[in-house]
């Protein structure tokens, strides 16, 4: 007697990932220029906005 088939692993995808195969739409592509890439400058919780110290700390670095 034989049983059922074992299904095939599913790779899961992240979120950029469903979304440019799904979606056609580029999370990182620059919204302007259509060109460019987007880069991550500053994370915060979703609890909380982050704190005056890191917005001005990020943006003196950002600055150099």
């Amino acid at each position: 007697m034989t049983q059922g088939k074992i299904p095939a692993a599913t790779i899961k995808l992240n979120y950029k990932q469903v979304c440019k195969q799904l979606l056609k739409f580029d999370v990182d592509e620059c919204p302007v220029c259509k060109k460019g890439r987007m880069i991550t400058l500053l994370n915060f919780s979703a609890n909380a906005p982050p704190s005056m110290e890191i917005i001005k700390r990020n943006k003196k670095t950002n600055r150099s």
